[in-house]
Parts: structure tokens; sequence; C-alpha cells
């Protein structure tokens, strides 16, 4: 479970970042698979300069910015710590932004699912909500 769980947000994460490269490469009329800075040359700017990028640009709600930048901690976490496999270990390194993705993202737990079910439902659920802000916003 552990491996497919940071797979889940590795993929999540390459597929929100390649969204944002696209819009920011229409926005500033660039070839962003072919640029330097929005490609994926080491040259590149990072997704949260991205964001910032965006966010300047006034395309993007300073609110919905929080989530992408929310969404981008978590990504870091599992992508730069072996240790960190699930979304427990994830956000036991992240002071206090569990309770910030179950508050954005409440979940009915009438399944009793466990803390970690939680966890991965409301990381689904942001995952989504940032695809839709993509989407209306761009």
């Amino acid at each position: 479970m552990e491996t497919q769980t940071r797979l889940n947000v590795l993929y999540g994460s390459l597929v929100i970042e390649d969204l944002i490269s696209s819009i920011l490469g229409n926005l500033l009329d660039i070839d962003y698979e072919n640029s330097k800075t929005l490609g994926s040359k080491t040259s590149s700017l990072s997704f949260k300069n991205k964001i910032d990028l965006i966010t300047d640009m006034r395309v993007l709600k300073r609110e919905d910015a929080k989530k992408f930048e929310l969404f981008a901690k978590i990504r870091n976490k599992f992508i730069h710590n072996l240790r960190i496999d699930t979304f427990l270990k994830c956000f036991e390194n992240l002071d206090g932004e569990d309770k910030v993705l179950v508050k954005l993202y409440p979940v009915n737990n009438s399944e009793s699912l466990s803390d970690e079910a939680i966890l991965e439902r409301c990381f689904d659920s942001l995952f989504i909500d940032l695809n839709k802000i993509i989407g209306t916003v761009f």
C-alpha cells in the first residue's frame, strides 16, 4: 500500500505541474515543452515559482494558490523523504497541515475509516479540486 500511496502522490504531482506549465505557456505565449523555464530542464522554475507567478499575474486567487502550496508540501514530503510512505507519516512532518486538509475537504466517516484512509480521501479531493480550479480559472 505504501508504495502505491507514493506513486499516487507522484503521479498527481506530475499531472498538476504539467497543467500549470501548459497554462503558463499559453499565458506567456511560450512553447512550454521546449522552454528552459517551464519545461523539464534543470533550469526550469520550481512548482512553487510557477504558482507564485500565476498568482502575481492575478490569474489565480490567493486562496486557491494556498491549496496548490499545500499540495506541493505533501508532494515534497513523499518525494524527498524515503521514510515517509503514508499520509500519517507525511503529516507528522507537516505541523497542523492535516487539520487544514481535513477542514478543506471533510470526509463523511460513516464507514469508520482509519486516519490514513481519511487523509488519503482528503488528498484525492484536493487533487480533484486543483484540477477543477485549473479548468475553471484557465
